[in-house]
């Protein structure tokens, strides 16, 4: 597949059921994900 990516947009796609146990995980990976980049 052809993709197109924009510097300063942020996609991530969750292939898991989101519930509280784990919703911290994502928490950090989203946040980890925005702030290691500086175009966000």
């Amino acid at each position: 597949y052809k993709v197109t990516t924009l510097p300063d947009i942020l996609s991530l796609r969750v292939d898991e059921s989101l519930f509280f146990a784990n919703a911290s995980a994502l928490e950090e990976k989203v946040l980890s994900e925005i702030f290691s980049r500086d175009e966000i």
